[in-house]
């Protein structure tokens, strides 16, 4: 599982901006930067980022595979 890895794909497939993500999850742009590089994150922000993708966590995890 590689989370950073989905993030970045996901963004990079939908022309997301960090600071779309940021605004919507009413986080600090900073923190979408980090989880950018994070191999693991709580489940909680995993949910929230499918969420936001309209995917499962599952669904949203697999676009990991995808950049390696």
């Amino acid at each position: 599982m590689n989370v950073g890895a989905s993030l970045r794909a996901l963004q990079k497939d939908r022309v997301i901006a960090n600071v779309d993500i940021a605004r919507t999850l009413g986080v600090h742009v900073q923190t979408i930067s980090r989880w950018r590089s994070y191999t693991d994150l709580q489940a909680s922000y995993c949910q929230k980022l499918a969420d936001f993708f309209g995917l499962t966590v599952d669904e949203f995890l697999s676009y990991g595979f995808l950049e390696d």
